[in-house]
């Protein structure tokens, strides 16, 4: 359910459909055309009534729990959270296809079921869909995380500066007690919670909406920092301090500091990414995953 108060931008919500964002805007038309939103300040258009805050597709029950046709919330998440493993996994030892139906009897999920956990993996650039609709997994090795991060640093500093006044306190409150009471190995939900905080939904804030696009590119490395350090037999990297310290300077207006608290913060990712690479001997993780082909 979309509450009241929730902004609705064309941007992610046809990034989570894979769709242009000329059918977005038609739908939201017609939408506003009937009463049921109206333009709001600024960009987008906002459901009447509640605070205003910008509306992500995950939240309305199209989350990892609800793509799978079946299981409950919990098995569901756990589920795609095993999948994605299995393709971070692989994906730094080479590229890979992936048979669409093996992954749905393998998973005993459905065909549907299937094609949407790989519509979820495509939206965080761990997979794409190439010709004949061929789902292949990107290989994530050292030069590709360089280029990612490359990415991130020219232009996540830029848009998390242009965020600084433009953010409501309590959703930074909010973000800054999740940090707190984040425990020393959190699991992979907790993990990916903190990371959207501050990479995807402050990201968003930016008034310029090509920015976010631009970086959804990059998500893959945002989810793959959890599995290799499992598959290492590590703890999670404790980065709270470092996400802290940007969403206080947002909070305090400064978005200079912000900036350059996040420079920072992405390079000295950056660095233990590669060393995490570096150290993870290709160990088929996943084994028994048949859906899964070398491609090439």
């Amino acid at each position: 359910m979309i509450g009241p108060g929730s902004v609705l931008l064309e941007s992610p919500i046809a990034a989570y459909f894979s769709v242009s964002r000329a059918p977005v805007r038609q739908a939201l038309a017609m939408l506003e055309a009937a009463g049921r939103i109206a333009r709001a300040e600024g960009r987008g258009l906002v459901v009447p009534g509640g605070r205003r805050r910008v509306f992500h597709p995950d939240e309305a029950a199209l989350g990892p729990a609800d793509l799978v046709r079946g299981p409950e919330a919990q098995e569901g998440r756990a589920l795609y959270y095993r999948f994605e493993r299995d393709l971070i996994l692989h994906a730094t030892q080479g590229r890979f296809r992936v048979n669409e139906f093996a992954l749905g009897r393998s998973l005993n999920i459905g065909r549907q079921g299937a094609r949407d956990l790989l519509m979820l993996a495509e939206r965080n650039g761990i997979i794409e869909r190439g010709d004949r609709n061929m789902w292949r997994v990107v290989r994530l090795d050292a030069a590709r995380f360089d280029n990612l991060y490359e990415l991130r640093k020219l232009l996540e500093p830029h848009a998390i500066a242009a965020c600084a006044g433009h953010v409501d306190p309590a959703i930074l409150d909010a973000m800054l007690a999740r940090l707190d009471v984040a425990p020393a190995d959190p699991d992979p939900e907790i993990l990916d919670r903190l990371e959207r905080d501050l990479h995807v939904d402050l990201i968003e804030s930016t008034p310029n909406p090509e920015i976010f696009e631009g970086l959804r590119r990059t998500r893959s490395i945002l989810v793959a920092g959890k599995h290799v350090q499992r598959a290492l037999g590590r703890n999670p990297d404790a980065f709270t301090d470092e996400h802290r310290q940007i969403l206080l300077a947002l909070r305090d207006g400064d978005g200079r500091a912000a900036a350059g608290a996040m420079l920072s913060h992405l390079e000295l990712s950056r660095l233990k990414a590669i060393e995490r690479l570096a150290a993870y001997q290709p160990r088929l993780a996943a084994d028994g995953v048949d859906w899964l082909r070398p491609d090439g």
